[in-house]
């Protein structure tokens, strides 16, 4: 009886045996298998994410190395060079384009600009009258004492067919009126001590010979609206520190030499010397109506 129950328990123990061994290797079995899939995928992420950085980094690195290409002095001397020699350095000839009785309209006008009958409007807006203007200004009946001193232009001194005045006289003012809207206004101004001459209709030498060991000339060109530099000269004169500086509007200034000098500036300088409107009296633009 006894053997028969120890029979019993063996078997039911070995059943307990079997049970427990299948049910903790199927556990161990799926997991397995689940961090075989994972590590792949793991693995995976990790090689792609590793491939991307290093092409951000090859990326970042081409950026940090890559320096801009910078012009040698030669190219910018070359270039500078270039441009001035296509600059076309002829003088404009003034031409108006008015009638007789036009002409006498604006003379008439621009004769009460001078005695204060008519305000002027300068650049900016501001609404002032001719005696307001610095280093100008002077009383119609000084300037009729002095009416045989070359210090007026009256021509068509900005390209458009009409006249304009000019006075110089401390300053260098440019006077524009409208016959339309009967109205006068500023369109340049300039020390006269940094003036050279108006060497054509939209043409002004600027010339400052003032400083001590440097010349400087400019070209400047103009018309009713608009006022640019078109041709920036430096010249140290200093037999120690030589320089020949050349700018073109905005462009940088640029040392093109002595000879690269001599040879880009002849055409402006020679315009200069053998160019220029006539100055005239009081009594040569206004003749009977004065």
């Amino acid at each position: 009886m006894r053997k028969n129950i120890f029979s019993i328990l063996i078997v039911i123990l070995i059943i307990i045996i079997g049970f427990l061994v299948f049910y903790i290797k199927k556990p161990e079995s799926s997991s397995g298998e689940n961090k075989s899939e994972y590590g792949t995928k793991k693995f995976s992420v990790t090689l792609d994410e590793g491939v991307e950085d290093t092409d951000n980094q090859s990326d970042e690195n081409n950026q940090v190395t890559q320096e801009p290409e910078t012009e040698s002095p030669e190219s910018k001397i070359a270039a500078m060079c270039d441009t001035v020699r296509a600059m076309d350095f002829t003088a404009n000839e003034p031409h108006m384009d008015i009638t007789p009785e036009e002409n006498q309209k604006y003379l008439e006008a621009y004769l009460k600009v001078l005695k204060n009958e008519i305000s002027i409007y300068r650049q900016s807006g501001e609404e002032i009258y001719y005696r307001d203007l610095w280093k100008a200004g002077d009383k119609f009946e000084d300037l009729l004492e002095d009416k045989w001193h070359d210090r007026f232009y009256y021509d068509d001194l900005d390209g458009d067919g009409k006249p304009e005045l000019a006075i110089k006289q401390g300053c260098l003012y440019i006077f524009n009126y409208e016959l339309e809207d009967e109205t006068c206004s500023i369109i340049y101004d300039q020390e006269t001590c940094y003036f050279g001459k108006i060497i054509g209709a939209g043409q002004i030498w600027y010339h400052d010979g003032l400083h001590a060991d440097i010349i400087r000339d400019r070209l400047i060109t103009f018309d009713e609206e608009n006022e640019e530099v078109a041709l920036n000269l430096e010249e140290g004169i200093n037999k120690k520190h030589p320089y020949y500086m050349v700018g073109i509007g905005e462009k940088e200034w640029v040392d093109v030499g002595k000879e690269n000098w001599d040879e880009i500036t002849a055409p402006f300088f020679e315009m200069i010397e053998n160019h220029g409107l006539q100055e005239m009296t009081l009594e040569e633009v206004f003749g009977e109506i004065l």
